[in-house]
């Protein structure tokens, strides 16, 4: 029995293709182009689109001789055996030397005209010669030093075979790009393409893993996006954004969340547009990543519920002025809290029916602020107080004086099922779980605020009615009337 070998060919014309088939989508290919002048340390990259060509222009390093041949080397380790770039520090974006053949699904002819130092040259990719030419050479033409040029290097596209739009090819740029570099611009047709800047409130993710860091910030708008198909957190690796994706996870706050997380460690596919999601190393991404997004989550929750809290005391503020304007239109409603002197009756029978406010747990304590001076304010605006509810916590309520008399109203939570409204220990409370609540507030803060009207009318009217129920609703009925 004998040994023997067997030599393992690859077609010449398999380049082409997987040039070609690398990257499901023409415009991956000018990401490339741009990748490759920013591992090359470009400042600037210049970008021309006719309908007959492309050119992409650079002034990084340049490619000396060597660095010319290296870059038509497929599979090239120079990359990964340099992965930061000398000037400027970057991480580097390229990995499989491959992707600038991408270009010929675009085009039948590519230039690549490059200067550094003393050395200027031009080599021509044409497809049509490549594949009847049986050698593995492409033709490379040493050319004269421009002394008006910086060292740089410049790609062109020739014989387009396909139409680039230019608003198409600013977003897929802007999405993909590292544009918030300080030392990074991409000119497209001589105008600059700007890094979205979305406002809203910024959550930062700082993370350490054994693989290395996971780092990022998320963003909530401050206005919903326009296009909820843009929905998900981009995910960059080595400065380029992989994916926008929600990756699987099941919550709300993701469909209005935005910005960007950058893990350098994730293993992607070659046409970089997917990780491989089998990995390790994706497994902790994801692991820390839910985390992250849970923590968020909460964070916004409470968020939310601070805002809406908020503008229900501004609701209660409104309300409790125009209750005061009700009784004072109505002095034969209750004169033992609107007498002549402004003091209570001797009889005690002036009710305290305290101040509107929700429970605010969580929130930085709020001190007891002052009305105005009353010599010059006729009607002060009511004043935060601190009561406690009915579990012994101290929440904050609204006070306003009538006379001699404090009306005093909290807003706490009871549950669904628990009254609307009710008086206990002359504080009246607001019941915020209630259903009739939750769709008054989703409505806004007018609808919100007559439906505390009316809550607070029906509770001092029981109060003042003496158990009366028809006078209860009389009073009621006029007070309501007069608040609105």
């Amino acid at each position: 029995m004998s040994a023997d070998t067997i030599q393992i060919r690859f077609d010449k014309s398999h380049l082409v293709t997987l040039g070609e088939k690398l990257y499901g989508e023409s415009l991956e290919l000018l990401r490339e182009l741009v990748s490759n002048a920013y591992d090359a340390d470009a400042r600037h990259v210049w970008i021309e689109v006719t309908p007959e060509r492309i050119s992409v222009r650079d002034d990084g390093w340049g490619m000396d001789e060597e660095g010319l041949r290296e870059f038509f080397t497929i599979g090239s380790q120079n990359k990964k055996l340099s992965p930061v770039s000398p000037r400027f520090g970057r991480t580097r974006i390229g990995q499989f030397g491959i992707g600038k053949f991408a270009v010929l699904t675009a085009c039948e002819r590519f230039r690549v005209r490059t200067q550094r130092s003393d050395f200027a040259a031009e080599v021509v990719f044409d497809k049509r010669s490549w594949n009847i030419d049986e050698e593995w050479h492409v033709p490379l033409t040493r050319r004269e030093l421009d002394e008006a040029e910086s060292d740089g290097t410049t790609v062109i596209l020739e014989e387009l075979n396909r139409i680039f739009a230019l608003p198409d090819i600013e977003r897929f740029l802007r999405e993909r790009m590292p544009l918030n570099d300080p030392n990074f611009t991409i000119l497209l047709n001589d105008r600059r393409i700007e890094a979205t800047v979305i406002p809203g409130r910024k959550f930062a993710i700082e993370a350490s893993t054994a693989f290395g860091p996971i780092r990022g910030e998320l963003i909530l708008p401050l206005h919903a996006p326009r296009k909820p198909e843009n929905a998900g957190i981009e995910c960059v690796v080595r400065g380029v954004v992989i994916c926008r994706s929600t990756f699987g996870f099941d919550l709300p706050v993701l469909s209005r969340l935005r910005g960007r997380i950058a893990a350098d460690f994730l293993p992607i596919t070659s046409d970089r547009s997917r990780f491989i999601s089998d990995s390790p190393e994706y497994r902790v991404f994801l692991a820390v990543l839910s985390k992250e997004l849970h923590h968020i989550s909460r964070q916004i929750k409470d968020l939310a519920e601070r805002r809406e809290k908020q503008k229900a005391d501004e609701t209660l503020k409104d309300t409790l002025v125009r209750m005061r304007r009700a009784i004072k239109r109505n002095p034969d409603i209750a004169p033992p809290m609107l007498s002549a002197t402004g003091e209570v009756d001797e009889s005690g029978e002036g009710v305290a029916s305290d101040v509107i406010q929700m429970q605010m747990e969580g929130m930085p304590p709020v001190e007891t602020q002052n009305s105005p001076d009353t010599s010059e304010v006729k009607e002060p605006l009511p004043k935060k107080v601190r009561v406690r509810n009915l579990q012994g916590k101290t929440i904050v309520a609204r006070k306003m004086m009538i006379g001699g008399t404090g009306i005093t109203c909290a807003l706490d939570g009871f549950g669904r099922g628990s009254p609307a409204a009710f008086t206990e220990g002359g504080i009246v409370y607001i019941n915020i779980d209630h259903p009739l609540y939750r769709k008054q507030a989703e409505r806004g803060q007018e609808m919100l605020g007559f439906y505390l009207t009316y809550l607070l009318s029906q509770q001092v009217s029981l109060l003042l009615s003496s158990g009366d129920i028809r006078r209860a609703f009389e009073m009621q009925n006029r007070l309501l009337t007069d608040s609105w």
